[in-house]
């Protein structure tokens, strides 16, 4: 990860929540809510249960984990899935947990901005 210097303004990176559109088809579990910066996927909930609304809004499903897109100098800058340490209750919980990663991290993901 860059180190960011302390006189470095705060950065503010404007990325949405969304769920994608529950196509029923029904072979094909419904993802998870993910993050989009600048029309890329940045991060994403996993969990061993499908998506669903009312799963969401109970509580009703198994622990939540959160994978955030790093880039990896290894590999000529790409980037790779790496998951955040812990695991979530709650929708809500793993939203504060990836933006307590930005406000921690704020220039891990600019790479998905650069211009060539």
């Amino acid at each position: 990860m860059r180190n960011v210097s302390e006189n470095t303004p705060t950065k503010v990176i404007k990325y949405k929540w969304k769920v994608q559109k529950d196509d029923c088809n029904r072979f094909v579990p419904r993802p998870w809510p993910d993050v989009e910066l600048d029309g890329n996927t940045i991060a994403h909930i996993r969990c061993s249960n499908s998506y669903s609304i009312n799963k969401a809004k109970t509580g009703n499903h198994s622990p939540l984990s959160l994978y955030v897109a790093i880039e990896n100098y290894k590999e000529n800058s790409t980037w790779c899935w790496r998951k955040i340490k812990g695991e979530f209750k709650t929708i809500k919980e793993a939203k504060n947990g990836f933006a307590s990663f930005v406000k921690n991290n704020p220039n891990i993901f600019d790479f998905h901005t650069k211009k060539d």
